[in-house]
């Protein structure tokens, strides 16, 4: 019990003092209210764990400052299904960002705690949402990144509604509408800090056609070029991937779906499926790393659609 006391003491000596030399340690121990005789028993045991205790402080310091400095990612999943095809490209994204020494984190939608749009417009004078739910959390998460990744699965032609629901939500939050006298007109500007954001929007869908997502790239490409601030707004079309997972499948899995759902020469279907699973995970992966490193090695591929016959 004496000696956890003692270490707070230190401690907090240390957070007051923390470049002692040992002559003025030791000139402190009568202020840590030690009588002589303890301070001459302790005191070589008490140097040395103030020293410690000073260095762990110093690591701590530096390991702070230097994860300050690293670049953060951010994925905002829209889909409900964890370890879906959405996610385990976005997780493909998060990789080569984490490759480049990035930080990242990874959120799904679904999991937070969010209310719908009242369209009461509280929002529009400071972008702050009378509403008490995760929205600002997001809003900060957002604002701190180095770069954004927005996922989701197409629903009849569109995002997820729990994706719309949080966009609705994020508008006011994250932009205001200012007039530019010399236009006579009305524009919208972020109210997030003025830094360079990369931007990486995922869409995923089960039918073959190419187009199925442009409404969804319509706002998404609107709400995320907002605050990129300069960097970049590139996007993912996989199209024709239906069953749970099957992004990341092997041939002899993929096979034995697409024999269960009656799908001709499935052995044939499930090579070609795995070769452009395989463009999809790479391509993903590359430009996790060109989020962090805009690298003239990674050209920007605006409208980056996969065309597929579709079964998977």
């Amino acid at each position: 019990m004496l000696m956890s006391r003692l270490e707070i003491m230190i401690e907090n000596l240390v957070n007051e003092n923390p470049e002692l030399n040992e002559e003025q340690f030791r000139g402190h121990l009568g202020g840590l209210g030690l009588n002589a005789g303890m301070a001459e028993e302790l005191g070589d045991s008490l140097w040395d764990l103030y020293q410690i205790i000073r260095e762990r402080k110093k690591e701590a310091k530096a390991l702070k400052e230097e994860e300050t400095v690293r670049p953060k990612v951010l994925a905002i999943v829209g889909s409900f299904r964890k370890g879906g095809n959405t996610d385990l490209i976005i997780d493909r994204v998060l990789s080569g960002a984490a490759s480049k020494d990035a930080r990242t984190e990874k959120i799904y939608v679904d999991d937070l705690r969010l209310g719908s749009c009242q369209g009461c417009y509280e929002c529009k004078p400071e972008g702050v949402c009378k509403q008490q739910d995760d929205v600002l959390k997001i809003r900060n998460k957002i604002e701190e990144a180095d770069g954004v990744i927005v996922g989701s699965p197409i629903y009849g032609n569109y995002m997820t509604g729990q994706l719309k629901m949080l966009l609705d939500r994020l508008m006011g939050v994250l932009n205001k509408r200012v007039f530019v006298p010399g236009e006579k007109k009305f524009t919208s500007v972020t109210r997030l800090a003025q830094k360079r954001r990369n931007i990486f929007i995922v869409l995923v869908a089960g039918a073959p056609n190419e187009d199925c997502g442009d409404d969804a790239l319509k706002l998404l490409r609107r709400m995320t070029g907002s605050f990129a601030n300069g960097g970049f707004v590139e996007e993912l079309v996989a199209t024709g991937i239906t069953a749970y997972g099957a992004v990341a499948m092997d041939e002899d899995q993929l096979a034995g779906v697409a024999k269960a759902a009656g799908v001709p020469n499935p052995e044939e279907a499930a090579g070609r499926a795995r070769s452009r699973n395989l463009d999809i995970l790479e391509k993903a992966h590359r430009i996790g790393i060109k989020i962090v490193e805009e690298n003239e090695n990674y050209p920007t591929e605006r409208q980056d659609r996969l065309d597929s016959d579709g079964y998977f």
